[in-house]
């Protein structure tokens, strides 16, 4: 592959890191390694770039305001974080109401085969 070829890729693996940030995908956790991977498949993918930080709350609109910016240059790790960092705490809610109706379906599920169990118990005997 030529340099400019690996150049639009590093580019597009870039983008699709900040595309999953601004949907909610990605978790920091997620992006440290994902950026880490990015640098180890291409020479100096990043462009230099600090975020203008604002203070919290933050809501989803101030984040479809960092992923705006990410095509138009703002694609260094620094930028990439705090654009997680923003969406771990937008998405947070959401995470959490979803992990809860997992654990209820759980448990809903080891209930029923609990009662299935004594059921099937009952008419042995």
């Amino acid at each position: 592959m030529d340099k400019e070829n690996i150049n639009r890729q590093s580019v597009r693996d870039i983008l699709r890191v900040a595309r999953n940030i601004e949907e909610g995908h990605y978790t920091s956790a997620k992006v440290k390694r994902k950026l880490k991977m990015i640098s180890r498949l291409y020479d100096s993918p990043f462009l230099p770039y600090e975020p203008d930080r604002k203070d919290p709350p933050w809501d989803i609109d101030y984040l479809k305001e960092l992923g705006h910016s990410v095509p138009f240059g703002a694609i260094s790790p620094e930028y990439l974080l705090y654009m997680a960092e923003v969406a771990d705490e937008v998405y947070r809610p959401q995470r959490r109401r979803r992990r809860h109706r997992i654990f209820g379906a759980l448990a809903i599920l080891v209930l029923l085969a609990c009662l299935a169990a004594f059921i099937v118990d009952v008419f042995r005997r």
